[in-house]
């Protein structure tokens, strides 16, 4: 869905949560980074995110925000760098009972990861740099391309808004042989994720018009 709608129902969802004393758990992987989402204006208990995704991140490695809510949880991982003081080295050997405060309680071992989170840091600010609202909208104008050129049966592509523009999707009709379009699709250089009946396709900044293009041409072909 666009931000729009997102913001709508997350904000109704989250009202609802607090009038009836829910935790709003919500896992931003597929969204977060390329979707906006403020949480100072659709208050949630926590927010977890993968950084692989969106984030441009590594595999392994991950950020999570977590609300006063949590602040005396127990943590599912049990180390020596979540506990009270783990920062004072000098007196590392005086293991604390207690964990840290707030969220630091929650990190992992061994979260001094020396390649994957300056990979991470850098693919945040360079989000930041980009505006999150800029990398929906551009990718807005992908989505409409394709919805424009490839709208009719076989191919079924949800509307702006209906879904979001940065993850969509093209629904095959049975009339077409999904293992011969995939075949296509590789010998032309164009990668996308099968999902049923469904080609999951991922707009981001580096896809150009030329690539939307492509993918309308070659699945034109097939028909």
């Amino acid at each position: 869905m666009d931000s729009q709608i997102v913001s709508s129902d997350l904000k109704q969802i989250s009202q609802h949560c607090q009038k009836h004393d829910v935790y709003l758990i919500i896992d931003g992987t597929q969204s977060v980074g390329a979707l906006p989402l403020d949480i100072r204006e659709i208050p949630v208990d926590a927010l977890i995110v993968g950084g692989y995704k969106w984030l441009l991140g590594h595999y392994g490695l991950g950020v999570a925000y977590y609300s006063e809510r949590f602040n005396k949880g127990i943590p599912i991982e049990d180390n020596w760098i979540n506990r009270k003081d783990s920062d004072d080295f000098q007196n590392l050997v005086n293991y604390q009972d207690q964990y840290r405060e707030g969220a630091a309680r929650y990190s992992v071992g061994e979260q001094s990861n020396f390649i994957q989170v300056p990979v991470l840091q850098a693919g945040l600010e360079q989000i930041l740099e980009w505006g999150v609202n800029n990398i929906q909208s551009y990718c807005k104008e992908l989505h409409k391309l394709l919805i424009t050129n490839l709208s009719d049966i076989p191919y079924r592509v949800p509307a702006v808004g209906a879904s979001s523009s940065h993850l969509t999707s093209i629904r095959i009709s049975e009339s077409l042989d999904m293992e011969e379009i995939k075949k296509v699709l590789t010998d032309n250089n164009i990668h996308v994720s099968y999902r049923g009946d469904a080609m999951r396709i991922s707009f981001y900044v580096f896809n150009t018009e030329a690539d939307v293009m492509k993918l309308v041409d070659v699945l034109g072909n097939l028909v």
